[in-house]
């Protein structure tokens, strides 16, 4: 099953708390999968717009969780390395392109993100 998750990030939480919370995973596995990631290089996509990845085996839930902080977007993917699902593939190759990225920049609440991954699927 996908989710996708539109969060304000606070100072009070990691990205890691904030995967495991919405993914229901182990905060220190997502912490380890982030800093595998990010040591193959790095994941920033735009000056204002960050990839991380979390990619394990067995999820029960994959998706986007899209974090808003006051300088930065942090655009999470959440990816089952087995059974990757074809539409985050689908959502993540929009986002990356030009018309993707000026988009995810107007995403200021969680119908925002809801209405673009509805859209960007009905037309894949």
């Amino acid at each position: 099953m996908d989710r996708y998750i539109f969060e304000t990030m606070s100072e009070q939480k990691s990205i890691s708390q904030l995967v495991a919370k919405h993914f229901n995973l182990v905060q220190h596995v997502v912490e380890q999968a982030i800093i595998q990631r990010n040591q193959l290089g790095s994941v920033q996509i735009a000056p204002d717009i960050d990839l991380p990845h979390v990619v394990l085996p067995n999820l029960s839930y994959q998706g986007i969780l899209l974090l808003r902080s006051w300088d930065k977007l942090h655009l999470i993917m959440i990816i089952d390395n087995q059974y990757p699902s074809k539409n985050i593939i689908t959502v993540l190759n929009f986002f990356l392109s030009d018309t993707g990225l000026k988009k995810l920049r107007t995403i200021i609440t969680q119908q925002d993100l809801t209405y673009i991954i509805k859209e960007v699927l009905k037309h894949a």
